[in-house]
């Protein structure tokens, strides 16, 4: 354990702007959704919830995999294993790739092996055929009478429809684009749109194909590959054969395939598209700055104008597909890696954590409506994890409900019927307010809850009277096995506090909402010693680590304009150490002697000395003292460390544990500071 020798303290340990800053004291430091006080309520029509996910038996057995389903619910999968192919296509002794049809349960319907080829992208047409593109080597056979018998580039594109009957060729053509996963659309006779690299060295192409690919409708080139969005591209196509591209920003093209508009997205990545049933794009896309902001904006057919730009809150990693149903209403379904979605009649809370869980997500659900009214925002009934990187999803809803699918490399493709809800809950999240990560909880820890309903529409800052932080405010309290938590903010859809030292010991504990003297919802979540995070500023470095609240010697704050010199001290402030040694009262304020914490913290760091490249190896950062900040709040900690050397105006990346060597044993966090 790292002892209180080389504390570092400053006469006013936390500035009123650093004060302003902590947001697992203040406000959380991000939207928040406002909703009428609600909880145990019926819900409006527009409110869905889901079922349990439910495994089908279909494996993904390799890269790249592509599940989509149709209104039905039923199952195409591109990419895995064939277990019992009915038909070969061409000459599978060298490669091939399997397109498969399963019931809504899992039960094959077909399976067509198509030889010399590798699928990388899948979608289906009105009357449920289905088109697979990518490339092709030696093996690979066309159709009769189709447009482009053979390869006029390389690498070798192609193009093939399939029955959605029997899987039998409708045609196979080679073409000259590469649609990749998400360059692909049909629109609603049966014609094959592909965008991606093609039409010439390093340049981005559009091509339609005629539904029966016989003929090749236009071509139009997009510019060198330079031009092409950050994140993915996606197309969408409208009734009257009007193309949408998440191209070089988003483009719009005629039924002739001449560009009739093109808008720049500056500052954004782009996701997916969809076309509503007016046939006006709707994005889907990430802010660059804030990895952890969705937003889903629709443009007036011609890109002349903004219809509505809405917002939610996801985290940074989450995962997303988007489809829009007949009513208009856009439905996104995905997996979200931070416990602060946004709110809007919840239905479901989120799942409880594993310990030590490093790659975990709770599935999420937002609905938005044709005119921008953010109609629902809620967790699912899964948390899901993974060792092999983040899931894909896929959704395709209607009126009246939606199926949704997860998957990843390696596992077994599941799906939730998503359908109207009953109830909503006023409570659905808890976790680590410095890091906002799906985790098991600890006692002593600063934590936020979530929810809708929870609090008072005008949030409050808690202020403490007798030395001691209320245990109630705004009418509302949080409770772990009946005892009360102290409380630091309450608003209607977020409430920070500290959990009880009596957690101690614990592995489980029921977490309680009281709204006006009565019990809204409760949950389990798990229970470990410690749960470490450090305090952010909001901001990613890179889209993934975030920059670190701290201070500087002299007793600023830290940033890209006020670096901290090699070899001064800095100051981290973070949460979840666990236990002290004498324990605190709970709600109390740390003294200036304070207490030792149980578990030992350990951190390593990272420095950056080219922006334009990684970090480079972990070492062990130079700790002078772990533990309770002193003269704050009991729960928030405070980690003062020597700054590596480091390049001028570069960055050091520190991650901390707590428990023991092992960066795994109770879970580890990051963040970034600014050093000259």
């Amino acid at each position: 354990m790292i002892s209180n020798r080389g504390i570092y303290k400053y006469s006013s340990l936390f500035p009123v702007t650093l004060r302003h800053t902590l947001c697992g004291i203040l406000p959380q430091f991000v939207l928040i959704a406002l909703v009428p006080a609600m909880f145990a309520a019926s819900p409006p029509a527009s409110a869905w919830s889901g079922s349990p996910l439910a495994n089908t038996g279909v494996t993904v057995a390799q890269e790249p995999s592509i599940v989509v389903t149709s209104p039905s619910g039923e199952l195409f999968l591109a990419g895995g294993a064939c277990a019992a192919p009915t038909l070969t296509l061409g000459n599978p002794s060298q490669q091939w790739s399997c397109v498969a049809k399963f019931t809504a349960a899992g039960k094959p319907v077909f399976s067509t092996k198509i030889g010399g080829a590798a699928v990388d992208a899948m979608v289906l047409d009105a009357s449920g055929n289905v088109y697979v593109a990518g490339y092709a080597v030696s093996g690979f056979a066309t159709t009769a009478g189709v447009y482009q018998p053979n390869p006029r580039s390389t690498p070798h594109q192609f193009l093939c429809k399939l029955s959605g009957a029997d899987g039998h060729a409708l045609f196979c053509t080679y073409v000259d684009v590469d649609a990749g996963q998400g360059g692909l659309a049909v629109d609603a006779s049966g014609n094959a749109y592909l965008v991606g690299l093609g039409c010439g060295p390093l340049e981005n192409c559009v091509e339609q194909v005629n539904s029966n690919g016989t003929a090749l409708m236009y071509q139009t080139t997009l510019g060198l590959i330079s031009a092409a969005p950050t994140g993915n591209i996606a197309v969408a196509v409208d009734a009257n054969g009007n193309l949408y591209c998440l191209c070089a920003g988003l483009m719009e093209f005629s039924p002739t395939g001449k560009v009739i508009a093109t808008l720049p997205l500056d500052g954004e990545l782009t996701l997916a598209l969809g076309v509503d049933p007016s046939g006006r794009p709707e994005a889907l896309l990430q802010d660059q700055a804030d990895r952890g902001t969705y937003r889903i904006r629709k443009y007036s057919a011609g890109l002349s104008s903004t219809v509505f730009d809405t917002a939610f809150r996801a985290g940074a990693g989450s995962v997303l597909a988007l489809d829009i149903d007949s009513s208009g209403v856009a439905d996104v379904f995905g997996g979200a890696t931070a416990i602060n979605l946004t709110q809007v009649n919840p239905t479901q809370a989120c799942g409880p954590p594993a310990s030590n869980v490093g790659l975990a997500w709770n599935a999420f659900l937002v609905r938005v409506s044709s005119s921008g009214d953010l109609l629902q925002s809620t967790y699912l009934p899964a948390f899901l994890t993974s060792l092999y990187g983040p899931p894909q999803t896929a959704i395709t809803a209607t009126a009246s409900g939606a199926t949704a699918v997860f998957w990843a490399q390696n596992t077994s493709v599941s799906t939730m019927t998503l359908a109207p809800a009953s109830a909503t809950v006023a409570l659905d999240c808890i976790g680590n307010a410095a890091s906002f990560a799906p985790m098991p909880l600890a006692p002593n820890e600063i934590v936020s809850a979530f929810g809708a309903g929870l609090g008072p529409a005008t949030p409050i800052a808690a202020q403490p009277s007798a030395g001691l932080y209320p245990l109630q405010l705004g009418g509302v309290q949080i409770t772990f096995d009946g005892i009360a938590a102290p409380l630091l903010y309450a608003s209607n859809g977020q409430v920070n506090l500290i959990t009880p030292s009596a957690l101690s010991g614990k592995s489980t504990t029921q977490v309680c909402a009281v709204v006006n003297d009565a019990v809204a919802n409760c949950f389990e979540m798990p229970v470990q010693p410690a749960a470490p995070g450090i305090f952010s500023s909001g901001k990613l470095y890179d889209g993934s680590i975030p920059y670190a609240v701290a201070l500087n010697q002299d007793g600023t704050i830290n940033s890209q304009q006020n670096p901290a010199a090699s070899g001064s001290i800095v100051s981290l402030f973070v949460t979840g150490l666990g236990a002290t040694t004498p324990a605190v009262p709970d709600g109390s304020v740390t003294p200036a002697s304070p207490p030792s914490q149980n578990l030992s913290v350990y951190m390593n760091a990272s420095v950056q000395t080219d922006p334009n490249e990684g970090f480079l190896p972990d070492g062990a950062a130079q700790v002078l003292y772990a533990g309770p900040a002193p003269l704050e709040v009991e729960g928030l900690g405070q980690i003062n460390l020597i700054v590596p050397p480091a390049a001028p105006t570069q960055i050091v990346s520190f991650q901390f544990w707590v428990g023991d060597l092992s960066e795994q044993a109770y879970g580890s966090n990051a963040g970034l500071i600014w050093t000259k």
